[in-house]
């Protein structure tokens, strides 16, 4: 099928839930085969770990009371990947010490969620309790001085989301994501240990774990660039949605690090739902296309007619390319301002897309540009510049950049996480092998001058 570009209305681009239909209707059937007259079963927790996400949304932001109440429900047993916890208390020594060790045991092992203000017997969740004597500002603001103070290196990758409550009170989620940063050390009061989730408890970790922790990363990033390697080399071999025929072209690779955890299952069905709002750079029409990889949205029918795509890979990476702006200016000038506006209108329609895939940070941001030896940067009329050569090499990697939210704001660069403080180096990486000290769209002090 083939969309137009048309304007419709703005959909929830979040995926809230990881639990299907299908999912709903098997637990159905197998309760109903378990107990065939119907009466009400006895309540005890289910023989299997559910998936938190199924309960919490993807963005912690929109958690509310109901989905705390359905973790009690099922109920939502703890597990390496969830705690829960009546009572938050940071002010004594021992508890600080204790709420830091459970942060960084979640870091150190897949990661997961703690649920402050739910009381749970024998690890299963009974009953839903305002937070006593809790401010969400206040509290919130001293987590993160200790989170940032008491664990070594400190951990970026968590969220908080204080939850109102019928009767005015709040509980409190917390969502820690798996470390691909070696492991963390709680060093407050001088503790200088290291926890890792385990059996639904927490546990020192031994010295091959910490041994171990510390190689991941670098394997991880060798990962990360032998994927980014071994797709550019499929695409100048024609082996790719597109043919390029030595054309010059763009590719923006978005790589979640669970790309390389072979549990991880991204919801490429979300792409699909979204295929209206999520064009090819300068499509006016485009479709969805199934194969062995993934599924990708493109421009054309068939790879010698397409200018771009965008593809959505079953390890749950993005990958967009396009040759439409490089091919606009001619006489190998690479448009400069087009180059960067679209980019920065395009990154955050790139982002939702994975986050509708239930892709979660870190995520690596790579950017590409293929056969463009000898091209140069165009250039404001007026415009003087000194030093500038064309680029010397056939294809050009930028470096990478880790993204620890996939949330990005397009108004203003004083807000955090702006799009533009997020680009920037990219482009002036590329204006340096333009010969150019920086961005030319950018004053002084990073300001954007589009």
């Amino acid at each position: 099928m083939i969309f137009a570009r048309t304007d419709f209305a703005s959909v929830d681009r979040r995926l809230h839930r990881c639990w299907t239909f299908n999912h709903f209707v098997v637990a159905m059937w197998s309760a109903k085969k378990q107990n065939p007259s119907h009466e009400p079963p006895e309540r005890r927790p289910l023989n299997r770990t559910h998936n938190v996400c199924g309960m919490i949304p993807v963005d912690v932001k929109n958690t509310t009371e109901g989905d705390l109440q359905r973790l009690i429900a099922v109920p939502v047993m703890e597990s390496d990947s969830i705690e829960y916890k009546a009572e938050l208390s940071l002010d004594d020594n021992q508890p600080r010490r204790r709420f830091l060790a459970g942060v960084a045991a979640f870091a150190n092992g897949s990661g997961g969620h703690v649920i402050y203000g739910v009381q749970a017997e024998d690890g299963q969740p009974t009953q839903l309790r305002s937070l006593a004597n809790f401010d969400p500002d206040q509290t919130l603001l001293r987590i993160r001085d200790l989170v940032r103070t008491g664990i070594a290196p400190p951990i970026l990758s968590y969220e908080m989301q204080p939850v109102k409550l019928t009767n005015d009170g709040y509980a409190l989620v917390l969502r820690i994501r798996k470390t691909w940063a070696g492991a963390h050390m709680v060093t407050y009061n001088g503790d200088n240990r290291f926890y890792i989730r385990h059996g639904g408890g927490r546990r020192l970790m031994d010295v091959p774990e910490i041994r171990s922790a510390f190689v991941f990363p670098e394997t991880i990033r060798d990962k990360v660039e032998q994927f980014r390697l071994e797709r550019l080399e499929r695409i100048l071999a024609g082996q790719g949605p597109c043919d390029l025929r030595q054309r010059p072209a763009l590719v923006v690779h978005l790589i979640p690090l669970r790309a390389f955890d072979p549990t991880f299952q991204p919801n490429l069905e979300a792409i699909r739902r979204m295929v209206t709002e999520l064009p090819p750079i300068g499509a006016r029409a485009w479709g969805i296309y199934y194969d062995l990889e993934g599924l990708f949205i493109s421009d054309g029918y068939v790879p010698s007619n397409r200018n771009g795509y965008i593809y959505a890979f079953r390890n749950g990476t993005l990958e967009v390319l396009d040759m439409s702006i490089l091919a606009r200016a001619g006489d190998d000038i690479i448009p400069s301002q087009l180059f960067e506006e679209e980019i920065l209108e395009n990154f955050p329609k790139w982002l939702a897309a994975a986050v509708s895939m239930a892709v979660e940070p870190p995520v690596v941001l790579l950017i590409s540009l293929l056969n463009v030896r000898g091209y140069r940067m165009a250039l404001p009329p007026g415009f003087r510049a000194t030093g500038e050569r064309p680029i010397n090499r056939e294809h050009v990697h930028l470096p990478g950049t880790i993204l620890e939210t996939l949330t990005v704001n397009t108004e203003s660069r004083e807000t955090p996480h702006n799009v533009f403080d997020l680009l920037r180096p990219h482009f002036d990486v590329l204006w340096n092998a333009c010969g150019f000290p920086r961005s030319i769209y950018f004053d002084d002090e990073g300001n954007p001058q589009y």
